[in-house]
């Protein structure tokens, strides 16, 4: 024994300032017999057993081009792009790996090392397919492309092509993504630990030096490496003490509100088995009410579109002052309580007239496909139909990836899609065509769903900055914010397998999609409908749509989803007022179906002010903005300037801008580029085939590699530049009098 209990306390060795050698047995030996054989964990609804111990994998690679036995580091190379187009090879090696276990860091530098680790751990353990040590790897994609052929693998689940949630070894080690469970970057991790505060270190690690497996690892490049799997482990160990199991934690997001979500609908409050049974079956019947055929999931998929994200063409490239953003603050949420939704299975209705047509509109929702001809902008201030939605596209105007006008279209909408192009846009009626028309029933979400986002929001608002509970409020921001991600969960997707040359590639055969949906449809556990995922967006959109709409084309000037800016405040802020009473008229008529309290649409902050779920708030005032289309702008607002552009990093490109010209609003156009090494962007280029070589690092010290496969990483610039597309379009958007 090193020490009497020594590595048994998660918090003591988490917090101590060594990593151990691979090769150190005495320490792994006292670290394994610390947590075998009380540490393994049944499920009852899985025979496997787990160990309940948190254990984190990570590596670091060096990336190079090489030529001629040349090498060179990506900034040298990205600065030789400037000059010449030579190729060069990709390359890239890993020059150290670490894991932790139950707090306590191991590192090894060759791969030889790390495969004969985990048979330790296995050997050690006990391990196989039925007894498995979980392991999390905050971004699996990457570390799966090394270490797949490292392994045979008993199970790989993925999402996409090397998109793997989790991969168990023959050997019982299963890797999971913690990054897919989180949505956050390891530093977004660290910030959000409560009980295990352990931060991600930045800047202490120079990627572009090159690196072997024998090359010196400095004390602060020790604390940068060993930290990154601390933050991973701490955040794994503070969920293990909150959901008890470590079997229990979700694989993603949503997980976790779908889950908190079913226990409202399947388990009643006072623990009445009998009452509980009575909710189940409640649900069940619901459930049976709403089924799908594979044309109606069809028609959903190709009816769902996210949220409203555009600008007006009259402001493209105009540098404005004195906005305002106003924010439809938890608007997916808050549109779940205050809208109606499909409440049956979809009904195919023959049409025999307008009136009919309308007559449902007015009262079912509705999914169909419509053919239209001559459509022509209503209101000039911005487009609503998407190019991407459209399954027929003639003789139409572009603007930035939606239709402003076109001589035939076809597409797939909700009433509500119909509605808001019927504000935005006219169209031949005479010669429009609907086909695969359906109607749903509408009614209010379950009574269960609501009394949870109400709940959500209640927690979320009070809890903010109170000491003691900061993991229980962002237990419940996170899953109020997820409430609409659940009810879009894919009912079928194509297999993805890894098969024995360690090659992705979809499966053929497997379950088909009408397989898929019948067991959808017939699932006992089943207590939500894909439908309502897609009228949420749809409410979302008509809420907004109507605001920009009234603010009008002269003053609206960008959307994003939940936020609109705009010129001229003092003329629009009375209508968001009276938008906001309307949105809280819509949800006092839920809470009255439901005979909740009325009270429950508002929450208190820390400060005894109140919130009102889903309504209207101002989000920002801007002395100065540009917007250069969607994804894309600029603003100033009291803490200086701020960019927000997709693919671009908010603060290195916006510190890029600041630093190099001298008026910022000017050079930020469509002819602005980024150079690689100013823009935090990283081009990744997947190598699948094995090579080995020599390669001398930063010090002149000769080492060798060899790699199986391996993730190649190098700077990219980013060019501003606009589709010739747009650039027509907004050319052409005026008249010669300066109208449009």
């Amino acid at each position: 024994m090193i020490m009497e209990n020594a590595f048994t306390d998660f918090k003591d060795n988490l917090y101590a300032p060594v990593w151990y050698s691979c090769e150190d047995f005495e320490v792994l030996t006292e670290v394994l017999e610390a947590i075998y054989p009380n540490t393994c964990t049944e499920n009852k609804k899985d025979p496997r057993q787990f160990y309940n111990i948190t254990c984190s994998f990570d590596i670091e690679t060096t990336s190079f081009f090489e030529k001629e036995g040349r090498q060179i580091t990506p900034k040298q190379w990205a600065k030789l792009l400037e000059k010449t187009q030579e190729t060069y090879k990709k390359r890239a090696c890993m020059w150290v790996w670490m894991f932790g276990i139950n707090g306590v860091v191991f590192y090894g530098r060759t791969w030889s090392q790390f495969t004969s680790f985990c048979r330790t751990l296995s050997i050690a353990l006990k391990l196989s397919p039925e007894k498995i040590l979980i392991v999390y790897v905050h971004n699996l994609s990457f570390e799966m492309q090394w270490i797949k052929g490292l392994f045979d693998w008993e199970n790989v689940f993925a999402t996409d092509l090397r998109e793997p949630l989790y991969a168990l070894t023959k050997e019982g080690i299963c890797f999971k993504c913690s990054y897919r469970m989180t949505d956050k970057s390891l530093a977004e991790l660290g910030n959000s630990l409560i009980k295990y505060p352990i931060k991600k270190m930045v800047g202490d690690l120079d990627y572009d030096k090159l690196r072997h497996s024998q090359t010196r690892i400095t004390a602060a490049e020790e604390g940068y490496c060993r930290n990154d799997v601390k933050v991973v482990m701490s955040y794994i160990q503070e969920q293990i003490e909150t959901e008890k199991y470590i079997h229990y934690i979700p694989l993603t997001k949503t997980g976790y509100i779908r889950r908190y979500i079913r226990d409202l609908c399947f388990t009643h409050p006072s623990g009445d088995p009998k009452k509980t049974k009575n909710k189940k079956w409640h649900y069940w019947q619901l459930m049976k009410e709403m089924q799908l055929t594979v044309n109606t999931y069809d028609m959903l998929l190709d009816a769902t579109q996210g949220g409203f994200c555009h600008g007006n063409p009259l402001y493209y490239n105009v540098h404005l002052e004195n906005l305002v953003s106003m924010d439809l603050s938890s608007a997916y949420p808050g549109h779940m309580v205050g809208c109606y939704y499909p409440m049956s299975t979809p009904k195919k209705r023959t049409l025999t007239s307008t009136d009919q047509v309308k007559m449902y509109l007015n009262n079912y929702c509705c999914l169909f496909t419509i053919d239209l001809f001559n459509v022509q902008p209503k209101f000039k201030g911005d487009s609503y139909i998407q190019v991407a939605n459209c399954h027929i596209l003639e003789g139409a105007r572009i603007n930035n990836g939606r239709v402003y006008s076109a001589d035939h279209l076809s597409i797939t909408i909700t009433e509500l899609d119909f509605l808001i192009m019927r504000d935005w846009y006219t169209w031949d009626t005479d010669k429009t065509v609907i086909y695969n028309f359906y109607t749903m029933i509408r009614g209010y979400l379950p009574y269960d769903l609501i009394i949870g986002i109400l709940k959500l929001f209640e927690d979320k608002t009070s809890l903010k900055g109170v000491e003691g509970r900061e993991a229980d409020y962002m237990r419940s921001k996170e899953m109020l914010n997820s409430c609409y991600g659940m009810c879009l969960t894919k009912i079928w997707h194509k297999e993805i397998v890894l098969d024995e040359y360690k090659d992705w590639h979809f499966k053929d055969g497997g379950q088909t999609k009408e397989e898929a949906i019948d067991k959808y449809n017939a699932a006992f556990q089943r207590f939500l409908f894909f439908a309502w995922g897609t009228w949420v967006t749809a409410h979302t959109r008509r809420t907004i749509t109507k605001a920009i709409q009234e603010i009008g084309e002269n003053d609206y000037v960008y959307s994003d989803t939940d936020s609109i800016k705009f010129l001229n405040p003092e003329k629009h802020l009375k209508m968001f007022e009276r938008l906001n009473e309307d949105i809280r008229n819509r949800i006092r008529r839920t809470l009255k179906f439901y005979k909740i309290p009325e009270d429950k649409m508002y929450a208190k902050t820390i400060k005894g002010k109140d919130k009102t779920l889903g309504i209207f708030e101002i989000d920002g005032e801007y002395k100065e903005f540009k917007m250069l289309g969607a994804k894309r702008y600029m603003y100033t607002d009291d803490a200086g300037i701020h960019i927000t552009v997709a693919g671009l990093s908010k603060k290195l490109g916006g510190e890029y801008i600041k630093r190099t010209f001298k008026d910022p609003y000017k050079a930020f156009c469509d002819k602005l580029c980024v150079p690689a090494l100013e823009t935090g962007k990283l081009t990744h280029t997947y190598i699948d085939e094995s090579f080995t070589g020599f390669l001398r690092d930063y010090d002149g010290k000769e080492g060798s590699y060899t790699e199986l496969s391996a993730v190649h990483l190098a700077p990219c610039e980013f060019n501003m530049s606009i589709s010739n597309v747009y650039e027509r379009f907004v050319r052409d958007f005026f008249n010669q009098d300066g109208s449009f």
